[in-house]
């Protein structure tokens, strides 16, 4: 487990999809998840970045677990997902401040993503607010943007997950440049 999460930590990085210690990363793990430490460093994860939060409850006191643990556990009680991974895209994070939803238009994020809604929260990062609307959602999509934050992909493994969110990536900055050209010939 300790490897996949240090071979999908050290790709967000490469890729531009997380800042220094922006982030996490988790995997469901029978009745709990095992989710990155909070101000862990994605790219270069050591193993007691990696902390155990139930599933049903709070973290053990002196954890630390991400500040997001909550956003991770309305997911996986509401869906059958096994892995969750929050990065911030650039240019969907942009999107994400002028649509409700990404409707992709290149084949692969529409064959593999489709419409990502975005959920708007008086506060963006780490709050009950975010976790509630993503657990509304769960079972129905994959993928959501918090506005002006970053995205929440869930599959059935981190890697595949990861997979998902270079997919939102590389949709989004399809979506973004296709905008521009057609504002522009106006």
């Amino acid at each position: 487990m300790y490897e996949e999460f240090c071979w999908v930590g050290k790709r967000l990085e490469e890729r531009g999809l997380i800042t220094a210690q922006g982030g996490n990363l988790s995997v469901r793990d029978g009745d709990s998840m095992v989710i990155t430490r909070t101000e862990s460093f994605l790219g270069d994860l050591k193993e007691d970045d990696l902390v155990r939060v139930p599933l049903n409850g709070e973290p053990l006191e002196g954890t630390q677990p991400s500040r997001e643990w909550k956003a991770h556990q309305a997911i996986y009680r509401n869906s059958d997902a096994m892995a969750v991974v929050h990065a911030h895209p650039i240019f969907a994070v942009a999107l994400s401040f002028l649509v409700n939803q990404i409707e992709t238009v290149d084949a692969e994020g529409v064959i593999l993503l489709g419409k990502v809604p975005v959920i708007s929260a008086e506060s963006a990062v780490a709050s009950a607010e975010v976790a509630y609307k993503l657990g509304e959602i769960a079972s129905d999509t994959q993928a959501a943007m918090v506005k002006g934050h970053g995205s929440f992909i869930w599959s059935d493994s981190l890697k595949k997950a990861y997979s998902l969110t270079t997919t939102l990536d590389a949709s989004a900055k399809i979506l973004f440049n296709l905008t521009v050209v057609m504002t522009r010939g106006k």
